[in-house]
């Protein structure tokens, strides 16, 4: 895990030569919209252990302030607001979430101590002379919106200000020259470049389904959380190893976490490895034994063999082998969490399994094989 260029998906000019002649500062922000980070987000915390590891200073902002707007990136619509007694409870989580993966040598800052201070018009000759209105509205989110007529409030619009704000504050009072973040907020962080001299920008990847869609905390709902309190081991290494095919293949090849070429083992190495960080290594491979256990039970009740169609995805095989009424309950067994394929808990309705496999709903099972 020490060739950065992999894990990089985006970076401004001259960042690269910027992180290898010094040692840096660089902040990576999450706004509280949630009671911890999420699983996917470990990518990005991944990538600044390593980059603590090679002597460079991280910053970890929590999102007071931010979340008070509330971040339109990749959004249709506004998202509802949260109060500051909700802000306040989740932002004990999210900052132990974050280090849990990089520990007590990361400063922890709150933008909620210079956004929610600074007065209107402090902000607007400090950052509105050197924002363009041009360039903001043509953002992807925004101009979707604008495209869309769908509506688009000022407290949205004024996010990017408010973030790109942050950039030159972190920069003024902790000489932080560079920002990190997902591929997703790639024009938020060019905004905050363009505010200064001397200050660069680099995004991760963003860990996708099999569709292409983000798999976050929006998309998947509670499934999973960082913070062991949350999500015991087996929950979260379940988590990782039904993560779909080209996911999986996506982690390892960035951080090269298994050696095999074998996606289901790659999948089991990839959660063993993500899960240690956390809880770890006992209660990894404690929840590597549980998860084998249950696949080996349930082959050797020998359930009824069924032959489906190879295209038909999981929530589709539900209703044909009859553990489900219909399409939308078998979306919603699968969204909670109680199916299981091949001894692993499955949250990917549009998962289409390998054959033969055995899946299982409660006590009931069947051994899928090609028809």
């Amino acid at each position: 895990m020490s060739d950065l260029n992999r894990m990089i998906y985006q970076s401004t000019a001259g960042a690269a030569e910027h992180l290898q002649t010094g040692s840096r500062t660089i902040y990576f922000g999450a706004d509280i919209t949630a009671p911890a980070l999420h699983p996917g987000n470990m990518i990005g915390l991944l990538v600044l252990r390593e980059l603590q590891k090679q002597g460079h200073q991280i910053i970890l902002l929590l999102g007071g302030g931010t979340t008070l707007i509330g971040d339109p990136t990749g959004r249709t619509e506004e998202r509802p607001l949260l109060s500051q007694e909700t802000i306040k409870k989740n932002i004990v989580g999210i900052e132990k979430s974050m280090r849990l993966v990089l520990g007590d040598g990361a400063r922890v800052v709150n933008n909620e101590d210079w956004l929610c201070k600074i007065s209107w018009m402090e902000m607007l000759r400090e950052v509105g002379t050197k924002m363009s209105i041009n360039k903001l509205v043509k953002t992807d989110t925004f101009q979707k919106r604008l495209d869309n007529n769908h509506h688009l409030s000022f407290l949205e619009f004024s996010y990017p200000i408010c973030q790109a704000y942050d950039f030159l504050y972190l920069n003024t009072h902790y000489g932080c020259t560079m920002q990190c973040g997902g591929s997703d907020q790639w024009a938020n962080i060019l905004a905050g470049v363009g505010l200064a001299d001397g200050l660069f920008g680099i995004t991760v990847p963003l860990l996708t389904d099999a569709n292409g869609n983000k798999i976050s905390k929006s998309t998947y709902g509670d499934a999973a959380w960082i913070n062991p309190d949350l999500t015991s081991a087996f929950d979260l290494w379940q988590w990782y190893r039904n993560l779909p095919d080209s996911a999986a293949a996506q982690l390892n090849q960035w951080f090269l976490i298994s050696e095999s070429t074998e996606i289901n083992v790659i999948k089991a190495d990839i959660a063993n490895y993500m899960t240690a960080i956390i809880h770890g290594e006992r209660e990894a491979n404690l929840a590597a034994e549980k998860s084998q256990k249950i696949f080996t039970e349930g082959a050797v009740a020998e359930f009824p063999e069924v032959a489906v169609e190879d295209h038909l995805q999981l929530f589709e095989i539900l209703a044909t082998v009859n553990f489900a009424q219909s399409n939308s309950e078998a979306r919603r067994l699968i969204r909670q969490g109680s199916v299981v394929v091949n001894g692993a808990i499955c949250t990917e309705e549009c998962m289409i399994p390998s054959k033969p496999a055995i899946i299982q709903v409660g006590k009931k099972g069947r051994k899928l094989i090609a028809k």
